[in-house]
């Protein structure tokens, strides 16, 4: 019988090492296994890599070269083009690849649609390096307040109200995101600054700064945003006017500045076409001496600035509110909005031609204005990846990547056997960053009925055992009669979706004694017999050590280290997350002479064993262990420790005295 020839299986390190593994395909098989020719071996990427080109396939054969196996590179996060911005991308061997699957060296760029640019300092060229973008993703936003014929401003807006079934002009507004509009709360409230129906509108939101209360403050923060329900399609015709960084471009006396809009005309009667008014920019003194005395004195708060002309038969009037004051800046050629129309003089209850007007200054409530159009109305939101092991979910059925309205709501729904790290399986598409996981179910244990087990999630929670997840801990004790066997451990922590082996049982404990005879075994059981005395320090929990790690059925006491003395005597708490078992105070941290002072003083001593006693059933502790390292060995000392050995505890309890003298360690058990 003839057999196919032996060859030696090699570790391939550049896989298995943090990004990879293999397994063999209908087999087993470990490094430097003897395997038989045309073994198959199959190469698997750590989560977060991806194989640079190669097939994740090899058979072992006389002429495989693990040096040519698959290499796992590390993904880059995923870049997606949007409605807006088209992604191009190449990987570090030249080839064009998918910008969400990008990996380390890939050069990526971009470029925008037309009425779109990238934003002023933005790079047009990233690169990946070691999994991360060395600029933030690409972004190209509106190109604001560009114009080629100066009769046309293409942020200005008209707002209609609906008034028994017939929409009118009211007033105006201007443009300053897809999804938002700017006017003055004036038009969007009642004469107590209550904030009208949106429904008159045809809107998602109306919001009107908190301090609006109308005339009976002055018209204060005279200022609203209109929320829209869909995105504004920007064209030569539709596009926003800057608002940022308004506060540091200065105006001056004479500055000509723009308004726009549908108001009256001199006739009374609502324009048809769009009519601009060109006015200057005044200083509030110029302002205050033309505007008549005690109305100025009313309104020309602090935030208000002041334009027009006096005595010139030109003015902003009746249907004019809300619309922009805009000025050109002539660093950039763009158009900033400083002001939105808010009040003027009346004469004989009509607008006052013959007067300057007052305009709420944008720049004073620019905190405002940036507030809101970050919180909740991004102008655009490109919907994130799928979660790992799940998906998400919109009404439109949309992919990763689409460009959606940023309070457009995703379902996140994980695959079988898999459940949410959080309760929230809604969010909108601006909170996706901070979006649930999908966590590996913990297997359901089939339990016998001398088994009691409890559950609890990462944070120490109390679960049901059915909503365990990855890194949920379980622990389990035996009915009456019932033990768990010396091979066990009955505290499990779920990794890899397994709770380990064997699974948790309990055996009949053939052994059982009743309390007297395990009073007389104490009793027979002196000083002389073998100790095995383990301590497991609370700072091993940083090093990844915990105490399920080692089998603690190989020790007769077990010592958790450490907590402190207080200088009177009763211990003090340095640990607040203590196991059941013999726990350890002083340390070579304490100071020594503490104990000395301690052992020294009948009170102090009465003290400490009433603390330790009162600890011990507060924490449910087996027993105590007395880590002292004392100065010296002198008679003086020895007198000490035999104080210390010889405190009377309760007979349910036990002291196990630690003595370190310089480099001499000395065990003492005291038994009670």
């Amino acid at each position: 019988m003839s057999h196919s020839p032996q060859i030696q299986l090699v570790l391939y390190e550049k896989v298995v090492r943090g990004n990879g593994r293999w397994t063999v395909i209908n087999g087993g098989g470990r490094p430097g296994d003897q395997v038989e020719s045309n073994t198959v071996i199959k190469f698997e990427c750590d989560p977060g890599h991806k194989f640079a080109h190669q097939s994740q396939f090899i058979v072992c054969d006389n002429n495989w070269n693990f040096a040519k196996s698959p290499e796992c590179e590390k993904l880059c996060p995923p870049m997606y083009s949007t409605s807006t911005t088209m992604l191009f991308c190449v990987n570090k061997n030249g080839n064009e690849t998918k910008c969400d699957e990008a990996t380390d060296g890939t050069y990526l760029t971009y470029k925008c649609i037309e009425f779109y640019e990238p934003p002023f300092g933005y790079k047009k060229n990233l690169l990946c390096v070691d999994g991360i973008w060395n600029f933030p993703k690409p972004v190209c936003q509106p190109v604001n307040a560009k114009v080629k014929d100066r009769r046309e401003y293409p942020w200005i807006t008209a707002l209609f109200q609906k008034i028994n079934n017939e929409f009118i002009n009211i007033c105006g507004g201007s443009i300053i995101t897809q999804r938002i509009i700017l006017t003055a709360a004036h038009c969007v409230t009642n004469d107590y600054g209550d904030v009208l129906p949106k429904d008159e509108f045809k809107i998602a939101r109306i919001i009107v700064h908190p301090r609006y209360r109308g005339d009976s403050q002055r018209y204060l923060a005279d200022i609203s945003m209109l929320i829209t329900k869909d995105l504004i399609i920007l064209s030569n015709k539709v596009q926003p006017i800057c608002y940022t960084d308004v506060n540091n471009i200065h105006l001056h006396a004479g500055n000509i500045g723009v308004v726009g809009g549908w108001g009256k005309k001199e006739d009374g009667l609502v324009s048809d076409e769009l009519r601009i008014l060109e006015i200057p920019y005044k200083y509030e003194t110029t302002c205050s001496q033309e505007l008549p005395r005690e109305w100025a004195q009313k309104y020309d708060m602090i935030d208000k600035i002041c334009a027009g002309f006096f005595n010139k038969s030109t003015s902003v009037c009746s249907g004019d509110s809300g619309n922009s004051l805009f000025f050109q800046n002539p660093e950039d050629s763009r158009y900033y909005v400083h002001g939105i129309v808010s009040i003027g003089p009346a004469e004989n209850g009509e607008c006052n031609i013959q007067q300057n007007s007052l305009f709420t200054k944008v720049g004073f409530y620019y905190e405002f204005i940036d507030r809101e159009t970050t919180k909740q109305y991004v102008e655009q939101c490109s919907l994130p990846p799928y979660p790992i092991n799940g998906k998400w979910v919109t009404k439109n059925k949309k992919k990763p990547g689409d460009i959606v309205p940023s309070n457009t709501v995703l379902q996140i729904v994980c695959n079988q056997g898999y459940k949410l790290s959080s309760g929230a399986m809604y969010m909108d598409c601006e909170s996706a960053a901070t979006m649930p996981t999908c966590l590996l179910l913990c297997p359901k244990l089939d339990i016998s009925a001398t088994i009691n087990i409890k559950c609890s999630n990462i944070r120490g929670e109390e679960i049901d055992c059915a909503d365990a997840v990855e890194g949920s801990r379980l622990s389990f004790t035996c009915a009456d009669n019932y033990k768990v066997p010396i091979n066990q451990k009955n505290i499990r922590v779920c990794k890899r979706g397994s709770w380990g082996s064997p699974k948790p049982e309990c055996e009949f404990d053939s052994l059982m004694e009743n309390p007297s005879d395990t009073a007389d075994n104490d009793a027979a059981d002196d000083d002389t017999s073998m100790k095995v005395i383990c301590k497991y320090a609370s700072w091993s929990s940083y090093k990844g050590v915990n105490p399920e790690d080692f089998n603690a059925t190989l020790c007769t006491h077990v010592v958790y280290a450490f907590i402190g003395l207080w200088h009177y005597g009763e211990l003090r708490v340095v640990d607040g997350n203590l196991d059941p078992v013999l726990l350890s105070v002083g340390g070579v941290a304490t100071n020594a002479s503490l104990f000395s002072m301690v052992a020294a003083d009948a009170k102090k001593r009465a003290s400490f064993i009433e603390g330790s006693i009162n600890f011990l059933r507060t924490y449910n502790f087996d027993g105590l262990d007395i880590d002292w390292y004392y100065p010296e060995e002198s008679d003086k000392t020895k007198e000490e420790v035999k104080r210390v050995c010889g405190m009377q505890y309760q007979n349910s309890y036990r002291a196990a005295v630690t003595v370190n003298c310089k480099d001499k360690l000395e065990q003492l058990v005291c038994r009670y």
